[in-house]
């Protein structure tokens, strides 16, 4: 598994140049294209054994690549709306998680998911429970699920993973390595 992020400068575009980047980090060649489940889900053309997640925010993208079924969001800090809050969380969840961990929490279930059942997001948020047993995140229901989510700067970072593997460390990538990365693939250097 490996896990990156771009502080600063961040677009659409960039979070598919670092896919690709992480991508070849990985496993030493370019990214294979990126298709769209009928859900929406982004997944890779013919490449099913590996997944990832993209995630954006101002000034900052992200990208988790795994062998099994994932989920990321990264949120710049900001105040979560009360009222929004309370539509996608227990009472429970609110005493043991900061408003914006539950955020990308939740959004990192919603990405994990990759569909959601009559497509109400806030109702599959407000059913997906996460409580803190420690220092672990478990994800109520989902025993085979791991979490994580951490205050990386200014930045709230959640990432979910089915299965039982190592949980991957935060590579931060600056945009200089990214742009020229983006340029050389781009014109084959």
């Amino acid at each position: 598994m490996r896990c990156a992020y771009l502080t600063k400068t961040a677009n659409q575009r960039l979070v598919w140049v670092l896919l690709d980047y992480a991508f070849f980090l990985q496993f030493g060649f370019r990214a294979p294209k990126v298709e769209k489940l009928p859900c929406g889900k982004p997944v890779f053309a013919g490449c099913m054994g590996v997944h990832f997640s993209v995630s954006h925010t101002k000034g900052c993208v992200m990208v988790v690549l795994s062998d099994s079924p994932c989920g990321c969001d990264i949120e710049l800090s900001r105040v979560v709306p009360e009222g929004m809050l309370s539509k996608v969380s227990s009472v429970e969840e609110r005493q043991s998680f900061t408003p914006l961990e539950i955020w990308t929490l939740k959004e990192s279930a919603v990405k994990l998911a990759g569909e959601v059942s009559d497509g109400d997001v806030y109702q599959f948020m407000a059913d997906t429970r996460f409580e803190r047993v420690g220092r672990k995140l478990i994800l109520r229901g989902l025993d085979n699920v791991q979490a994580i989510t951490t205050l990386h700067g200014n930045y709230q970072v959640a990432m979910l993973f089915e299965g039982k593997g190592m949980l991957p460390n935060l590579i931060e990538i600056g945009e200089r390595t990214l742009f020229e990365y983006g340029r050389c693939a781009d014109v084959g250097c």
